[in-house]
């Protein structure tokens, strides 16, 4: 969840509805790029005096752990906005065509974002990817019913990872003593494994029973 968001309104009254949907679009954000610390937007009306066909203009404004996404979106309005009226059903009309315009430029401002963050995703992934050590470390404990293990590193460190992280082996035929290149990264209870590539088995895989550490 993004804590810290901020909408403004420019040349124009707040408008609650608009406000609440702007709210929620803002925390999707982080759907496509995560963590992100802090979101603001700004919404410009044209001046009153040169309201007639005048884009409406909307600014999101991210920033990440690791670098801040702008992104400016302008929508003209509707052609029925530029003409006066002279009924009041015809200014309904253009209350309406405003409205429309407003949104549009809304949905526009946001999609341009997510395009961004998304980029910024892959450029954070690919960047990773291309720097991340290789680690090896000895498969210490493993859990075969429940899914997960530890590997135990040079430093004597021990490290949780998930059978999903396992690549190339057969999570199930794992024994402890095999011999692993792992990826560390933070997890949600310290330091976990990722990318886990057995390299060199144990003796004891030649069919001997698994050795299940003892749990924590």
């Amino acid at each position: 969840m993004i804590l810290s968001t901020q909408v403004t309104f420019r040349n124009m009254t707040a408008i609650a509805d608009v406000r609440k949907t702007i709210e929620t679009r803002i925390q999707k954000l982080e759907t496509f790029c995560k963590p992100i610390l802090s979101c603001r937007v700004m919404i410009e009306a044209p001046a009153k005096h040169h309201r007639k066909g005048d884009p409406f203009h909307v600014r999101v404004d991210t920033t990440l752990t690791d670098g801040r996404i702008v992104v400016k979106h302008s929508e003209s309005l509707y052609p029925g906005k530029r003409e006066i009226g002279e009924e009041r059903s015809k200014k309904g009309r253009e209350t309406t065509s405003e409205r429309n315009c407003l949104m549009l430029a809304v949905r526009g401002a946001f999609s341009a974002a997510r395009r961004k963050l998304q980029e910024h995703a892959r450029l954070r992934r690919a960047d990773v990817k291309t720097h991340e050590p290789n680690l090896m470390a000895t498969v210490s404990r493993i859990f075969p019913d429940e899914g997960y293990g530890y590997l135990e590193t040079p430093d004597g460190r021990e490290i949780y990872f998930h059978e999903n992280s396992v690549l190339g082996s057969p999570f199930k035929k794992l024994r402890t003593g095999a011999t692993a290149q792992f990826v560390e990264e933070s997890g949600l209870k310290g330091p976990q494994a990722s990318t886990v590539r057995i390299i060199r088995k144990s003796r004891l895989e030649n069919g001997s029973p698994t050795p299940v550490g003892r749990r924590t």
